[in-house]
């Protein structure tokens, strides 16, 4: 197959938006390259185009060998990925805390077998640290491409032998039918349908057909065709990256944008055209060869940096981050990449002994620290303290029997004594849980929990990749019909998850002054329906993980004392919490509605009367889990909640 440079340039598009995306640069509130997670599309398209073209050429010429796939497949993807999960391992056991360094175990497992997409689409993603936090995260998109390889060789040979007339029509149905499947699977499973091959392998096969269709005609009488064509592809990249977000449906219609773009490149490029030029510059086509090393060492490089720091760096440290990544990327393509893809340099004995020794000795350590639950031993007596207080999210607490409450349908919920309060939302209500019911339990009172993860009280919705929200809320509402009498309503909600609100029939995108009308609405048919409700405001933005910062800072200094106040990183956390008191300015006013603003409780005003906010007081973390609150938190605003009201009469 004749080399094209243009294709390396491609794969430099693919890795730097990549890249810039989870740098995470903000630029007017906006972030910069919104659409830059679809450079993995790319790399999909790619990867489809030259793997089937390889292969339809060794078919043709009858020399194809499934050993001889596999082993330059091993060649090219094993030894620097192998590498550069060695090369964590040591950060890894520093700076993690037990948690953390239990899922980087599994990750290194998944990543090993060819699984980590299923790994991380198994974990529980709200409960889980942000993805920013995780180093093997991009490990997935391998995986989806080594399950493809799995499978791929031996289907295209069965089509070569026995339907080779018809083997566009039987790839490009096969495509068709994979990207019906992703358009339908990303509205009814948005995280499967992101991790899982059959979503993506419409991308992959639009590869293979390229292949078989072979690069356009160079002929004088085409060139103009064809620059335009290959012009208008990199126009489609540019454009959907800059302007699509992760809000939208993907892999589904939009995604079709970048690889169409992807498409027209590859199909029509090649020539004298000034896309082909561009991408085959020697800036470009530099940064395609060392793009696979680039993939390889930016996600753990950016996440063990912003464990170590807290995502509180300075900002020049994003400096330093991409030019440690661009550092460590060519030394591993010089000396680890190259020699191990030249079967000169390294003979198959050395490889495949390297290979086996490499993969058996991160298996036993992935095994061995997963089974010891990320090892708390190896934490020093502050940090140990600062683990054994806080071994899970306040919304995962609340139980009964032997079940949490947490996820269950409303026809399950967890009902306590009288039932004679309600606890509503999505896990922003939930952390309230285990210290609401504590404190009715006391005065003989108790609540029933109507709480599920990223399911507001919102109708015909689901936010984030919280599929089934709006089945969620009708179940809610005939359970909310069904009382003979007036309960008191504890409702509280994540309202921003508002700007990510879709819609569950369409699967597109709600305008957020739908969301909040729906919203308010629902809470003013709860009043009117003699209900009492207690409409919890908004808490601050710590603007770092307190929890992790506990652990960061105890980690390192066995003298830490954990009873330190730390503010917000936010200066201006404060006034963006009133900001989102807009979002409750369509609820009446009414003597049945109590307003709580946590606010005023957690941001107290300093000797000049500047309201500053607290993420960890004196008495220890009041948040765990991003903006959820924790065990103290919660008790802290619950606290003034019962100072206001007749725990004794929900109807009054």
């Amino acid at each position: 197959m004749t080399y094209r440079r243009e294709i390396d340039g491609l794969r430099a598009v693919a890795v730097l938006s990549v890249i810039i995306y989870h740098l995470g640069l903000v630029l007017n509130g906006n972030v910069v390259l919104s659409g830059g997670f679809l450079g993995v599309d790319v790399f999909f398209v790619i990867s489809g185009y030259l793997i089937s073209a390889n292969l339809f050429r060794e078919m043709s010429d009858n020399r194809f060998s499934f050993l001889k796939f596999y082993e330059k497949r091993a060649r090219r993807i094993l030894p620097a990925m192998l590498f550069v999960t060695m090369i964590t391992v040591p950060f890894a056991w520093t700076v993690m805390f037990p948690p953390e360094f239990k899922e980087y175990a599994g990750s290194v497992l998944a990543s090993i077998l060819s699984v980590a997409n299923f790994y991380f689409l198994g974990l529980d993603s709200y409960t889980a640290g942000p993805s920013a936090f995780k180093p093997m995260l991009h490990m997935w998109s391998l995986s989806v491409e080594e399950q493809y390889y799995l499978i791929i060789p031996a289907f295209l040979l069965l089509l070569w032998k026995f339907q080779k007339k018809h083997l566009e029509i039987w790839i490009v149905s096969l495509l068709l039918m994979s990207l019906m499947f992703a358009i339908w699977f990303s509205i009814r499973n948005p995280d499967a349908s992101f991790f899982l091959l059959p979503s993506r392998c419409w991308e992959l096969l639009t590869g293979a057909a390229l292949a078989i269709l072979g690069k356009e005609k160079s002929h004088e009488k085409y060139e103009s065709l064809n620059s335009k064509m290959a012009g208008t592809g990199l126009f489609l990249l540019i454009v959907s990256m800059l302007f699509l977000k992760d809000k939208y449906p993907h892999p589904s219609y939009p995604t079709i944008i970048p690889v169409l773009g992807t498409a027209l490149i590859i199909k029509f490029g090649g020539g004298r055209d000034w896309t082909t030029r561009l991408l085959s510059s020697k800036f470009m086509v530099g940064i395609g060869l060392i793009s696979y090393s680039l993939y390889l060492w930016h996600q753990p490089i950016f996440a063990f940096t912003k464990i170590s720091t807290n995502d509180l760096g300075p900002k020049y440290l994003k400096v330093l981050e991409i030019g440690a990544t661009f550092i460590a990327a060519f030394l591993t393509w010089k000396f680890v990449e190259k020699p191990f893809r030249n079967k000169t340099v390294i003979r198959n004995k050395k490889f495949w002994t390297v290979l086996v020794v490499s993969n058996f000795a991160l298996m036993f350590l992935g095994i061995f620290v997963y089974r010891g639950e990320g090892l708390p031993d190896r934490l020093n007596s502050v940090a140990r303290q600062v683990y054994e207080n806080d071994k899970g999210v306040e919304f995962s607490r609340l139980s009964q029997d032997g079940k949490l409450c947490r996820g269950r349908r409303p026809a399950d919920a967890c009902r306590f004594k009288d039932q004679s309060w309600v606890l509503l939302g999505d896990s922003h209500a939930g952390v309230f849980g285990p210290s609401l019911n504590q404190k009715l339990s006391e005065k003989s009172h108790g609540l029933i929990d109507l709480t599920f993860d990223q399911c507001s009280l919102i109708n015909g919705m689901r936010f984030g990749n919280m599929a089934g929200c709006g089945k969620i809320n009708e179940e809610r509402w005939l359970e909310i019909n069904s009382w003979k009498s007036s309960k008191t309503i504890f409702l509280s909600a994540d309202t921003a998850l508002f700007d990510t609100a879709v819609s569950e029939t369409t699967g597109l995108p709600v305008p957020k002054r739908e969301v909040v009308i729906d919203f308010n609405n629902n809470i003013n048919r709860l009043i009117s329906l003699g209900h009492r409700v207690v409409l919890i405001y908004p808490v601050p933005d710590p603007g770092f993980e307190a929890q992790d910062l506990l652990a960061s800072l105890a980690m390192k200094s066995a003298a830490y004392q954990v009873n330190q106040e730390h503010f917000s990183s936010l200066e201006d956390s404060y006034s963006q919490t009133i900001a989102k008191h807009a979002n409750y300015d369509f609820v009446k006013d009414n003597p049945k509605l109590f307003r709580i603003f946590p606010s005023e409780i957690l941001c107290p005003a300093d000797s000049n009367g500047i309201k500053r906010c607290v993420a960890i007081g004196k008495e220890g973390s009041y948040y765990n889990g991003g903006m959820h609150l924790s065990g103290i938190g919660a008790t802290k605003i619950l606290n003034s909640v019962f100072s206001k009201l007749d725990v004794e009469n929900p109807a009054s």
